[in-house]
């Protein structure tokens, strides 16, 4: 008797709960078919921009009215909700879609569970039983679940919409390219954006020789050209890149500010852009990972945000030559999310994003196709992967960023390290040379020949507009650079526990280097383990590739990156003095000289100069002069 009452009980609360399930669906379906739910575009906004775009040959002589707000919250972008569904209003403090915040208000729990699934992967070198602790520490109530969740506001159209606008924008882009042709062979003139950052240099070498470029007209600012003429400017720059003066005509340089609307160009210039340019070519971004929010965000989004409103003003502009707009985000707008990270799709990641960098460029990222399908502007998304060298020889035109500046701080603290009395040397260099990673950590690097290849390549692929194209790799593991680290500079570095290191190795180390008088060499390393520690964890996002081969006709063999990294060591030691020398003329001689050096070696040898063991190159180097 008392079984059956038990088994009654338990069919009411299962026909309870059913309801329960279904009533929660029911809403949830409800609330995503609401007519009335928030947009990035309201009507309001949609007739505003009809309104600013009727005339757009002649923008106005101050400001251009913004579509979007000037203020630097995410709010525009972005939707809260709680755990139950419901939207949250009031504004979103942008730390709160980082990781690092939400590890810093980790639960022992969290953070024991976290310690036992590292281990667990270096352990088997399967971050398949990491994934499984994870997920049993859930289960049994290890982590607390999201107090809030985000996601990104809806498409200024219905989804079935979206195809006819993409397929219109491409259709429009071919016509347009097709009046570019002369005598069979496009004409291509490019308006360009970040022309003195990595990849804007890149660029301007690649087409130097490429008849198809008939011009390249850079935007500069005027802190840049620092007093010279732009015709001294200019020459400078092709000294620094060893260009031949036949091709310095190609190149001319206009005085402006990205970060000001109508580009802070002047109204002669601004007409002459509008009557010649076939492309915009946005690549004018901050890639510092360390800066503040507010930076990011005016650097990232609210420039891109005067660079499409300019766009859509060239597209607009009488009998405008214009073909497509193209801009560059990266292909970690996807955050950390251990799904693969599709080109078709932007979702929120389920584990928020590394630092404000990716954020502001995601956001940078959901602007841009908002824009693109509310307006009208013909759009190609590149999306890169961490730039490094190139993969035949490592120039990167002196950039010190990111993983250069990893293997340019190893470098440094060792040489410093070396002038230390044993045995305070060995412990030191035991405690610097230790860093928070995973052996299984993939990151995700690309050449800059890639990318720039690909940037090329969207000139003359008209059928790209509407798509979202990664420039990326299959990634090296942490555990290979660190190898190869070990083989060509001598530097073992070690990989400890993320949590060891969070709660004990830093305040040891903290104490250590004040003890021994050495604070600033604390700082650099603070900086190191802030910057990359996010990066270096297993569980690293796997970026979908394709749209490289299938939309840009790329070659499907893509660089080999043990090679790559092993000639950016070689090149960042030897060339660059692991980040010493600055002088942009310097460099560009010494680079000119290590090309050719490495491409008569390679001739020789018969083979690519990574794969040549380190105790032969380091015999080959004596022919080196610089």
């Amino acid at each position: 008797s008392f079984f059956r009452k038990c088994g009654a009980v338990y069919q009411r609360m299962m026909i309870v709960s059913r309801c329960a399930v279904l009533r929660h669906f029911r809403c949830a379906a409800a609330r995503s078919f609401n007519t009335t739910t928030p947009r990035l575009f309201p009507v309001e906004t949609l007739q505003k921009i009809a309104e600013v775009t009727e005339d757009l040959s002649d923008p106005p002589e101050s400001d251009t009215v913004h579509i979007w707000s000037t203020e630097t919250t995410p709010n525009q972008f972005l939707r809260r909700f709680n755990r139950r569904g419901r939207e949250l209003v009031g504004d979103i403090d942008p730390k709160e879609m980082l990781v690092g915040t939400y590890i810093a208000q980790q639960h022992l729990k969290e953070t024991l569970a976290e310690a036992a699934a590292y281990w667990s992967v270096r352990l088997t070198n399967d971050e398949n039983w990491g994934k499984a602790v994870i997920s049993a520490a859930k289960k049994l109530g290890a982590f607390r679940e999201k107090e809030v969740f985000f996601k990104y506001k809806e498409l200024p159209f219905p989804k079935d919409k979206v195809f006819e606008v993409h397929h219109r924008l491409k259709n429009e882009a071919e016509a347009q390219y097709e009046k570019s042709m002369v005598n069979g062979q496009p004409q291509v003139v490019v308006f360009l954006t970040g022309a003195t950052g990595f990849l804007g240099m890149d660029f301007m070498e690649s087409v130097a020789g490429n008849a198809s470029v008939k011009e390249v007209i850079c935007l500069v600012r005027k802190e840049t050209v620092k007093g010279r003429t732009l015709e001294k400017f200019r020459d400078d720059i092709m000294l620094a890149l060893n260009l031949p003066k036949q091709y310095h005509h190609k190149f001319r340089f206009v005085l402006g500010n990205i970060t000001v609307a109508n580009l802070g160009l002047s109204d002669e210039d601004r007409e002459a852009l509008f009557s010649s340019c076939t492309h915009m070519l946005h690549l004018a971004a901050s890639v510092s990972f360390e800066d503040p929010y507010d930076k990011m965000y005016r650097a990232n989004v609210l420039s891109t945000q005067h660079a499409l409103e300019f766009g859509l003003a060239m597209q607009k502009a009488p009998n405008s030559k214009f073909v497509n707009y193209i801009s560059t985000e990266t292909c970690y707008i996807h955050g950390r999310d251990f799904e693969l990270c599709r080109e078709d799709e932007l979702i929120f990641p389920r584990d928020y994003f590394n630092n404000y960098y990716e954020l502001t460029k995601a956001l940078a990222d959901i602007q841009t196709r908002h824009f693109m399908l509310a307006t009208g502007l013909r759009v190609v998304s590149l999306c890169p992967a961490i730039v490094i060298g190139h993969s035949r020889n490592g120039n990167n035109h002196g950039d010190t960023k990111v993983i250069n500046a990893a293997g340019n701080a190893f470098g440094r603290i060792h040489a410093e390290m070396q002038r230390m009395k044993e045995p305070m040397r060995s412990i030191v260099l035991r405690l610097v040379l230790n860093f928070p990673s995973s052996t299984t950590a993939l990151i995700d690097v690309v050449s800059i020949d890639r990318v720039t290849d690909g940037v090329v390549a969207s000139l003359f692929r008209p059928l790209g507009t509407g798509e979202r194209v990664h420039l990326a790799s299959e990634g090296i593991s942490a555990d290979q650079f660190r190898k190869i680290f070990h083989e060509e500079v001598g530097i073992k570095l070690t990989f400890s526990n993320p949590v060891i290191h969070r709660y004990i190795r830093r305040p040891i180390l903290k104490v250590l280097f004040k003890a021994i008088g050495q604070p600033k060499l604390y700082r650099k390393l603070e900086q190191l383990f802030e910057i990359f520690g996010s990066y270096s964890q297993w569980g690293q996002p796997v970026h979908e590739l394709g749209n490289d081969v299938r939309v840009l006709g790329l070659s499907e063999e893509r660089p080999n990156l043990v090679d790559l990294t092993r000639v950016l060591v070689r090149h960042n030691q030897i060339v660059q003095d692991w980040g010493k020398l600055r002088n942009p003329a310097e460099i560009g001689r010494r680079e000119k000289i290590w090309k050719e050096f490495i491409a008569d070696l390679e001739a020789r040898t018969g083979q690519h100069v990574g794969r040549m063991p380190p105790a032969e190159f380091k015999q080959e180097l004596k022919r080196l002069k610089f």
